[in-house]
């Protein structure tokens, strides 16, 4: 099995022509306000995994997704029931937490293991880095209040 890519994003939407609509994707830092205070909550946030099998490579069927931050566990989703459509394509998986709680800085490392009934097959980590200040790539800080007048 080989890891393509774990995207975290704003948004994610399927369009009616199977096109994927990512927004707010982060590359990796996710800037906050100096003025947020924490935890900043977001609306949503989007994790996209893809992972494709290789030849001779057992079929999962089960996803494990958790998230540690400066090495707590934050959250686990264990066990999600993962159907494979189309063996040789890639296997894209999308999961969407709401509210998502922004509650330190630091290193935010998204863990994923790929399973056929309890056994591990495959597993990949990846994270972003939850800075303060700077600018960002990927939109304006979070956590920043504006006003109109």
């Amino acid at each position: 099995m080989r890891a393509l890519s774990i995207l975290v994003a704003d948004d994610i939407r399927y369009e009616m022509s199977g096109k994927l609509v990512m927004t707010g994707v982060y590359s990796g830092n996710m800037v906050i306000s100096p003025d947020a205070k924490l935890p900043v909550l977001l609306p949503q946030l989007w994790i996209l995994i893809r992972v494709r099998l290789e030849g001779g490579d057992s079929t999962p069927n089960k996803v494990r997704l958790s998230l540690s931050v400066a090495g707590e566990r934050m959250f686990s989703i264990d066990g999600s029931e993962l159907t494979v459509d189309k063996p040789g394509e890639p296997i894209v998986m999308t999961f969407h937490i709401q509210p998502f709680a922004v509650t330190k800085l630091g290193e935010h490392l998204f863990d994923v293991e790929l399973l056929r009934d309890e056994e591990v097959l495959f597993s990949m980590r990846d994270g972003l880095h939850v800075v303060e200040g700077g600018v960002s790539p990927s939109g304006p800080r979070i956590g920043r209040s504006t006003s109109r007048t």
